[in-house]
C-alpha cells in the first residue's frame, strides 16, 4: 500500500460548493454466487453533511466484518474518505477478512464503520455506476457474514442519505391485504339514490368477519341481499340488483356463509 496521502480540505471545500444537495442513496449487496461471495453496488451519494478527512491511494478493497468494512470496485483503488455520520450498524457477523479477487467500477464503501469512501474526484450527488466485487471461493458461513440488511445514514432534510449494504436475498414483502368488500362497495356507492344504508351493512359485515364473527357478518350479508331485493327497480336497476346480489352472494361463499 502506498503511504497516506492528505490532502486540503480548503480545496475540496472549493470543488464542494457546486456539489449538489438533493437526496441521494447507495446500495451494496452481498450474494453467494458459483462458491464466491459477490458485492454489488450501484446508486449515489449525498455529501453535503460530510467532512472531508484524507484520501489513501492503491488503498486494498478487503471484507473486514468486525468493524463493518465494505465495499465495492477493484481489488485495489485510490478513495477519498468523509466522515460525520450519524448512524451507522455494528459488525456485519463473526468473522474476520477477506480480500477481493477481482472487481471493477466505482470503488465505494466503508471503512472502520464511520468512514464513507469514494472516488477520488466524486461530485457529490452524481451517479457512481454499477461496481462489482468477488470474493473467490468463499461462503457466507466461511467468512461469518451475518445475512441482513445494514444502514448507514447521516444529514438531515436536504443532505440526508443513506448507504445500505444487503447481506443475502432481502426478506419477501409482506403479502397485499386486499379488501374482498371492496369491489362491491365500490359499485354501491356509485348510485347515490341508494344513501348510505346498504354501504353501512357492508362496512359492518366487514367488521364482523374481522373479529371474526362469521354467523353475524352473514347475518348482516342476508339483511344487505333482502334489501337489494327490496330495492331492485326503484333505487336501480334490476340487472344492477342481480350484479350486487351476485357479488354479495360470492362474498359470503368465501366467508363460508351457507
Amino acid at each position: 500500500m502506498k503511504s497516506k496521502v492528505l490532502k486540503s480540505l480548503a480545496a475540496w471545500l472549493i470543488v464542494g460548493a457546486w456539489a449538489p444537495a438533493a437526496q441521494a442513496a447507495y446500495t451494496i449487496t452481498l450474494q453467494e454466487v458459483g462458491g464466491n461471495v459477490v458485492a454489488t453496488g450501484s446508486g449515489s451519494l449525498n455529501l453535503a453533511a460530510l467532512t472531508y478527512s484524507f484520501d489513501l491511494l492503491a488503498w486494498p478493497n478487503s471484507l473486514r466484518l468486525d468493524t463493518a468494512t465494505v465495499s465495492v470496485g477493484p481489488p485495489v483503488g485510490d478513495g477519498r474518505f468523509f466522515t460525520g455520520i450519524t448512524s451507522f450498524p455494528g459488525p456485519l457477523g463473526t468473522g474476520g477478512v477477506a480480500n477481493a479477487a477481482s472487481g471493477s467500477g466505482s470503488f465505494v464503501g466503508f471503512m472502520f464503520g464511520g468512514y464513507l469512501m469514494v472516488p477520488l474526484g466524486y461530485v457529490s450527488g452524481a451517479p457512481l455506476g454499477d461496481s462489482e466485487t468477488t470474493f473467490a471461493g468463499t461462503s457466507f458461513a466461511a467468512l461469518g457474514l451475518t445475512p441482513g440488511r445494514y444502514v448507514w445514514s447521516w444529514g438531515d432534510g436536504v443532505t440526508a442519505d443513506t448507504l445500505t449494504v444487503q447481506v443475502g436475498a432481502p426478506p419477501p414483502p409482506p403479502p397485499t391485504t386486499v379488501d374482498p368488500f371492496a369491489g362491491l362497495k365500490a359499485k354501491v356507492a356509485a348510485i347515490p339514490r341508494v344513501g348510505t344504508s346498504l354501504t353501512d351493512k357492508l362496512a359492518l359485515a366487514e367488521t364482523y368477519f374481522a373479529v371474526p364473527d362469521a354467523a353475524a357478518g352473514c347475518s348482516v350479508m342476508t339483511s344487505f341481499l333482502q334489501q337489494v331485493r327490496a330495492l331492485a327497480g326503484k333505487k336501480f336497476t334490476d340487472a344492477q340488483a342481480a350484479e350486487f346480489s351476485a357479488d354479495a352472494l360470492g362474498l359470503m361463499t368465501a366467508m363460508g356463509c351457507d
